[in-house]
């Protein structure tokens, strides 16, 4: 039942880190007017509530901080998600599966940045990729830390639940 269990939480993470890929790219396949159009009407909506009448300029600068955000959110999920999956998967091989999940990662963003020379409207921006795999590094690094912590934190709870018990067990 168990390795049933382990099976489906497998397939399930690992289907979510495709899933989330796919949407990165669909999202860069995206001709520039499309994605100029998204990010502008969601940037003038946010500088609206941030400004009673906002100008040209701040609605700009409202825009240029949505799309560095979309980047940002984008691999900062998929870090999560990718690195997630790689603990789960590979729980005996830990730095083996977190070193080849941040190359993909890394390779992955500078990929995405690389398809859009091909898409009407957009191109290639060396300072987005960086952006890109700097964020879902982060992402990684953070899943890291935070999965160390819980499992040292289980085993001390554990060490102490035993030590109790033979404490009780003794009276």
């Amino acid at each position: 039942m168990f390795k049933r269990k382990r099976a489906v939480v497998n397939a399930v993470l690992c289907l979510l880190c495709v899933l989330w890929a796919g949407m990165i790219f669909f999202l860069s396949a995206q001709n520039g007017e499309q994605t100029a159009a998204v990010s502008a009407g969601i940037a003038q909506k946010i500088a609206e509530i941030i400004y009673t009448e906002p100008v040209e300029q701040q609605v700009q600068a409202v825009h240029l901080g949505i799309r560095k955000l979309a980047h940002i959110g984008l691999f900062f999920i998929w870090g999560l998600l990718l690195s997630a999956a790689a603990l789960y998967i590979a729980r005996r091989q830990r730095s083996t599966a977190v070193g080849i999940v941040a190359a993909v990662l890394v390779v992955y963003a500078f990929f995405d940045e690389w398809h859009k020379i091909f898409v009407d409207g957009r191109h290639f921006s060396f300072s987005e990729a960086v952006l890109n795999a700097v964020s879902g590094l982060a992402a990684i690094v953070l899943t890291v830390f935070l999965t160390d912590r819980i499992v040292k934190k289980r085993k001390k709870d554990s060490r102490r639940g035993s030590k109790d018990r033979r404490d009780v067990s003794c009276i």
